[in-house]
């Protein structure tokens, strides 16, 4: 049989059972669980809620976290663990579920309105913050403002969230979602950024060696045999699940097996939430526009009374305000942090495509690179490139110049990136020299520097591929290379792609595309100062200094 689904309070309590002193290092959180509550809801005895509850599995080689492992700091208990299932394993293809008595929703009958407010949010969710915090996600405290955002998400309240590249997004919905009695569906673009999320999460280390977070996903790659599963799963009473991410296309399909099964959840009141991921992407006005985020709006009618959370990383005040109104966000609790990240460093040199004397095999910005990279050994770094033949040539040159260097774009097959990524991700790879494919969603905390060949189609973009360096918060350096055939070869990519495309859309890619190249040629303003105030953002900085480049141009860089 499956394991039997637990709510928030259960999740918290089976972790906290296996230790002593469980506010030890919480801020003084503590858990108040009724254990008589649960075995009311759940028709339970505490035997089946501690063996059947465990989500540990084996852990994944080469999987890395900048968080620390929370039983480092916590007394272990000296009592013995009962023997645990794995969630994961429930997933596998040869399991065979009770799909026949699964219960048909009505495609008729409307769903009733939830009724959630913020009095039916319990004191012991918000309480519990801080424990979930370090227990399952190995944080001794949050950062600004993600704790706000989590106590707003469990007051079932709209929210809008504007945060940098590597600010701790996730947690903002991921740790709320563990503590409540349903489930939270994600709505994300790529495959690759929903598949790169579950297997992070029911790869998560916990403490007292639990590993793995009731995470899945419903997409056009996963198999039959899996899907049965995940939807025999939600389609019980209390769902195990507490996370399902899915595509804007999957959630669309009227009719489909995703939709009746999230239209099931609402009507039993165990849609908790809807979290659209990389939320500018609803925007005309954004640098990634896409027609499928535009139809989530009407999500707000057809699942009323269910809240929606919206996170993006970049979004000028047009691109916000385009968002909560194509989202139809309610009065949201908007949480908009500077876009400032001191710790970086940008820079733009000047591109030059003539042949280095010194190794005819190179252009003297390629042998720029090449000793830029030779001189910081063991640092890892990203080459992002404006195609893929400029990627593997990228590539194949630094490889040529002893540089550990591999390439990544979307023309690879799925297993051949995902052999990249984990390469750079574990220090096997040093340089990863990709396409724009590459990006959303890399975790990895130590990237020293990130290097533009081209001039990217957007100071969006830019900024958020930029954001990639120094998660760690030591210092990065954000270098760009621009050359005049930069821009006129950018605008002919985007007028072919953008064969088909409404007027509108195609003045907002040369719009853009201008932005950059007014960034790009700026000989007086700050570097930094123009990223932020591109994003609306006055916060102060110090005087930028200015330096000499090779060639006589002047750019300026930052302090």
């Amino acid at each position: 049989d499956l394991p039997v689904s637990i709510n928030g309070s259960d999740f918290l309590q089976f972790i906290s059972d296996s230790e002593q002193d469980s506010t030890a290092g919480c801020g003084g959180a503590t858990l108040s669980t009724s254990r008589a509550g649960r075995q009311q809801l759940h028709g339970d005895s505490d035997a089946d809620l501690t063996q059947a509850n465990g989500f540990s599995r084996p852990h994944a080689q080469g999987h890395q976290t900048d968080s620390f492992s929370a039983t480092q700091d916590v007394r272990q208990s000296s009592q013995a663990r009962a023997p645990q299932s794995s969630l994961t394993n429930f997933f596998q293809p040869d399991r065979q579920g009770p799909s026949s008595t699964r219960p048909q929703p009505s495609r008729t009958a409307a769903c009733q309105p939830s009724s959630r407010g913020e009095d039916s949010v319990h004191d012991d969710q918000l309480d519990d913050l801080d424990l979930a915090n370090l227990r399952v996600f190995g944080n001794r405290s949050f950062r600004h403002p993600q704790k706000p955002i989590c106590q707003s998400v469990l007051r079932k309240r709209d929210c809008f969230v504007l945060m940098p590249t590597g600010g701790g997004k996730s947690l903002c919905y991921q740790l709320p979602a563990i503590l409540s009695r349903g489930v939270t569906v994600v709505v994300s673009p790529l495959l690759s950024l929903i598949q790169d999320q579950v297997e992070s999460l029911v790869n998560l280390e916990m403490s007292d060696g639990l590993v793995g977070i009731p995470a899945t996903c419903l997409t056009s790659t996963t198999s039959t045999s899996m899907i049965r599963n995940i939807l025999d799963d939600l389609y019980r009473e209390v769902p195990t699940i507490k996370l399902l991410y899915v595509t804007p296309e999957g959630l669309a399909a009227e009719g489909g097996r995703t939709h009746d099964a999230i239209q099931s959840l609402h009507s039993r009141r165990l849609l908790e939430r809807f979290v659209i991921d990389e939320a500018h992407c609803v925007s005309t006005w954004g640098h990634d526009f896409r027609p499928d985020y535009k139809n989530l709006g009407r999500l707000r009618s057809k699942y009323v009374g269910v809240p929606m959370i919206a996170l993006t990383a970049t979004a000028t005040n047009a691109v916000r305000a385009d968002i909560l109104k194509c989202l139809k966000l309610k009065n949201p609790d908007r949480f908009v942090t500077s876009f400032n990240r001191p710790n970086l460093h940008f820079e733009v040199r000047l591109k030059s495509t003539a042949k280095c004397r010194e190794d005819l095999r190179l252009t003297v910005t390629l042998k720029e690179i090449v000793d830029y990279i030779h001189s910081r050994p063991g640092d890892a770094g990203i080459v992002y490139c404006l195609s893929r033949d400029d990627c593997e040539g990228v590539a194949r040159s630094l490889c040529d110049a002893e540089v550990s260097a591999a390439y990544y774009h979307a023309g690879m097959t799925a297993n051949q990136r995902a052999t990249v990524q984990q390469d750079w991700q574990s220090g096997k790879v040093q340089v990863c020299v990709a396409t724009i494919a590459f990006g959303m969603g890399i975790d990895k905390a130590n990237v020293r520097w990130v290097i533009h060949f081209c001039m990217p189609k957007s100071l969006e973009g830019y900024f958020q591929e930029a954001g990639r360096a120094g998660r760690d918060g030591e210092d990065a350096h954000c270098i760009l290379y621009y050359g005049g055939q930069d821009f006129s070869r950018l605008i002919n990519m985007l007028r072919m792609k953008k064969k088909g495309s409404n007027r509108q859309t195609k003045e907002n890619a040369r719009n853009l595309a201008d932005q950059v190249k007014a960034y790009c040629e700026e000989v007086v303003q700050c570097r930094r100062r123009m990223l932020l105030s591109h994003f609306d953002d006055r916060t102060d900085l110090p005087a930028a200094t200015q330096r000499e480049e090779r060639g006589g141009a002047r750019f300026p860089q930052c302090c």
